[in-house]
């Protein structure tokens, strides 16, 4: 795996690559990782991070570029 916050852009590849079939439950599983983070991030009363959304959900309307 790559250096940078989950998922990277080769997990990327990975997921769209690993749920080409069924894209709806693509989106349900980073759905819950999002949600996971999310809780993660903030458990000692932090500022939720603003580009979760996009970390998470955002990029698989497409494949990433490297």
């Amino acid at each position: 795996m790559c250096s940078r916050p989950w998922p990277c852009p080769e997990a990327q590849t990975r997921l769209l690559d690993e749920y080409e079939a069924y894209p709806s439950l693509l989106k349900i599983y980073l759905s819950a990782q999002m949600y996971e983070a999310l809780d993660d991030l903030t458990v000692d009363g932090q500022s939720p991070p603003v580009d979760l959304y996009e970390r998470f959900l955002a990029w698989t309307r497409t494949r990433p570029a490297f």
